[in-house]
């Protein structure tokens, strides 16, 4: 029933309108959940930075629950200083550093504290980038679109990270962004990938599986692309060969994005 729900919405293409619809109003009764929220926020993150409204961090987590979205993006930064240290790189000795499709800060908020590097963000989301720019004051933030170059000069960044970003783009798009983030990089730069792949290979179809393990991207509801419910999945087998294209590899991670649950590939220009 489900499955013909959701197919019946996507040919018309309300999918994402009631998906949106489904979990405001799921939220709107949840008043345990709201009650949580309202207290994390009226103590004060951690950090010391502002809190996102609930209805953002649904627009780039899927849910509207603060605290996960809070803790999530401390185990992201972390995971990003273990993998790169991993590979004898630090974060602290990078110059110019982007966050590539940062939502919210969910991220690049840990990073605030972190001595070095002037940090970027850019989201093709007005309102997460209008609430950035006010609220996290330490980084510069830009808007970018879905399939247009961005307004960086070519060689500008050490370092970017784009976590979930290339888990909502079909093949076309992947090649343009990839292609994109290159030209952006510094000779020698390196770029800090998540995927979907060795963590949700269970949640595929066996036809899909077939395709996965043959090596293709395997793709769901295209016509979304940039939004959560598109979904793309990416072997290892399939970046080695693919990726390869644009970048060297220097690491591959099963697991290793822990905050979203995803592959960390690591890439260098």
């Amino acid at each position: 029933m489900k499955k013909l729900l959701i197919n019946f919405l996507d040919r018309f293409n309300l999918l994402v309108l009631a998906n949106n619809f489904y979990r405001r109003l799921a939220y709107g009764l949840n008043f345990s959940l709201r009650r949580q929220n309202n207290n994390f926020t009226a103590r004060g993150a951690p950090d010391g930075w502002p809190v996102p409204p609930p209805f953002l961090i649904f627009m780039v987590t899927g849910h509207p629950t603060v605290i996960p979205y809070y803790e999530s993006g401390q185990i992201g930064a972390k995971r990003i200083k273990e993998i790169l240290a991993k590979n004898n790189y630090r974060l602290e000795d990078f110059g110019q550093v982007l966050d590539f499709g940062c939502g919210v800060g969910r991220t690049l908020r840990h990073f605030s504290k972190t001595t070095g590097p002037k940090f970027f963000g850019s989201d093709y989301n007005l309102k997460l980038i209008n609430w950035c720019k006010k609220n996290l004051t330490f980084a510069e933030f830009s808007v970018n679109q879905l399939n247009k170059p961005l307004d960086y000069p070519d060689n500008k960044f050490d370092f970017l990270y784009a976590i979930s970003v290339f888990t909502h783009l079909f093949q076309e798009l992947e090649d343009f962004w990839l292609q994109e983030l290159r030209r952006i990089l510094k000779p020698g730069g390196l770029a800090y990938i998540t995927v979907q792949g060795t963590t949700r290979y269970d949640k595929l179809t066996e036809t899909e599986k077939k395709k996965f393990d043959a090596g293709e991207v395997v793709t769901r509801f295209g016509r979304y692309q940039g939004s959560n419910i598109c979904g793309a999945y990416h072997s290892e087998k399939y970046l080695r060969q693919n990726w390869s294209r644009y970048f060297e590899i220097i690491d591959f991670v099963p697991a290793g994005a822990k905050d979203s649950n995803q592959d960390v590939i690591l890439l260098k220009k």
